[in-house]
């Protein structure tokens, strides 16, 4: 039984993108483990101080499961090709979810600055969550082929534009309310509309939709039959990740320097609810 062939220059191709793909691995596992050693005295300040609620959780999955992303990534390409392909598919799954719980993030601040109610939230979790799984379903079946590339190596086109374009429009949606929402509040206060928007986290919603569109035009620019133009994938990850966990940290920061004047009926995060003066200008 004769091997199919393949274009010399497709194979090797394929063979470069797979170790481009390597050194992604290991740079995305160099800067989530560089991000946590240097906040490492804020992680355990947050960790044994902060209460456990679903901010909470959502912020230790964002926080951590991009170390176990890496670690599956980096495993695909050393070990057995038997076992590669499985190692491939947890890692791509993990990395879904990872930035579903980062969108999470600034889901629930967005549904706080808006004072939508707290089972709304909640439905909003739970659709997200079925939106990840049925893309999830979608990638696991995606998987193609490339003849004479060794099995740990085969990448192919995962088509993930479902999940890429509908967190494109969430954020930008993110965007928009967030900048509605300060500009209906700057008749109320006397401060510019730019400083409204800092304070109310446009930065980092600002910073999640530019790697997105990043990754967008990758995988426009680089349409070929391997993973190279999935190569920034990772990298959106976790960025997103970095970006959700340091403006939970920073609201949770914020919260603690109010605690000692005002009420104790606020929880400790304000993802899951608005502080008083969001809700005196709100009102």
């Amino acid at each position: 039984m004769t091997t199919p062939s393949v274009p010399q220059d497709t194979l090797l191709m394929a063979l470069w993108s797979t170790q481009l793909n390597s050194y992604v691995f290991v740079a995305v596992a160099a800067l989530w483990a560089y991000d946590i050693m240097l906040r490492f005295q804020e992680e355990v300040a947050f960790i044994h101080k902060a209460k456990w609620n679903i901010a909470k959780l959502l912020y230790v999955s964002a926080r951590y499961m991009p170390g176990l992303m890496t670690f599956f990534c980096i495993a695909s390409t050393i070990v057995e090709d038997a076992d590669c392909q499985a190692l491939v598919n947890v890692a791509a799954a993990s990395g879904m979810i990872i930035l579903s719980v980062a969108e999470s993030i600034f889901l629930l601040r967005t549904c706080v600055m808006w004072l939508v109610k707290s089972y709304i939230r909640y439905v909003m979790l739970i659709l997200m969550a079925v939106f990840l799984i049925s893309n999830s379903i979608i990638y696991l079946g995606q998987h193609k082929m490339i003849p004479d590339v060794p099995e740990c190596n085969e990448f192919g086109q995962p088509l993930l534009w479902s999940t890429i374009l509908g967190y494109l429009v969430l954020e930008l949606a993110f965007i928009i309310l967030t900048v509605v929402r300060c500009t209906k509040n700057r008749g109320s206060t006397r401060e510019p509309l730019l400083v409204l928007l800092l304070k109310h986290n446009i930065f980092y919603y600002s910073c999640g939709f530019l790697f997105t569109i990043v990754n967008v035009l990758c995988m426009l620019r680089f349409q070929v039959d391997h993973a190279y133009d999935m190569f920034f994938f990772p990298i959106q990850i976790t960025m997103h990740t970095i970006l959700a966990t340091r403006m939970q940290y920073q609201l949770w920061e914020a919260d603690r320097a109010r605690m000692c004047y005002e009420s104790e009926q606020y929880p400790m995060s304000s993802l899951l609810c608005a502080c008083p003066t969001e809700v005196t200008v709100a009102s």
